[in-house]
């Protein structure tokens, strides 16, 4: 009974990874692919420039594409664009750590000439947290509270000589 009800409550749980491509000069006629070896299935999606992603205006340069699927840790990817004629080009390929239910990773064109990418440092959704006050009041409290009660502890259980 226990295992079929953990099983449901795992089978509604997704993570679901944003890839941001920045681009402005990419021909239109160049198609960006990302691909992922995602618990030993290949998924691959279009990056597109179309405006439908949440804050994506489009024609912007900003080519954006989500993978969804069961919670993971890491996460085998690969950056492809593919030329009108067929030529296959790897952009980038990696492993990257993902720790929230909704991660981002970004990147941006470097130089002028063949498409070339570089990381860009990229920050979970729910870490947007980190920088509200009331939070941060909150963590200091708790962390206020837990050296009290270790340095009560301490003074309390000290025997007499």
């Amino acid at each position: 009974m226990l295992t079929s009800l953990c099983a449901l409550a795992l089978a509604n749980i997704s993570q679901t990874l944003e890839i941001v491509v920045s681009a402005p000069n990419l021909s239109g006629d160049t198609q960006l692919y990302a691909e992922a070896v995602w618990l030993g299935d290949i998924e691959r999606v279009r990056l597109t420039d179309d405006g439908h992603s949440p804050g994506d205006i489009a024609g912007d340069g900003r080519r954006v594409a989500s993978l969804t699927g069961t919670p993971v840790r890491a996460l085998a990817i690969r950056l492809l664009a593919i030329e009108p004629n067929g030529d296959t080009t790897l952009l980038w390929s990696g492993m990257p750590d993902l720790i929230g239910d909704h991660d981002q990773l970004t990147f941006a064109a470097v130089g002028t000439g063949p498409l070339r990418l570089r990381p860009v440092i990229s920050v979970p959704a729910g870490a947007a947290l980190l920088h509200d006050p009331a939070a941060s009041s909150l963590a200091g409290a708790g962390w206020g509270a837990l050296v009290f009660l270790y340095a009560s502890g301490m003074a309390l259980t000290r025997r007499p000589r």
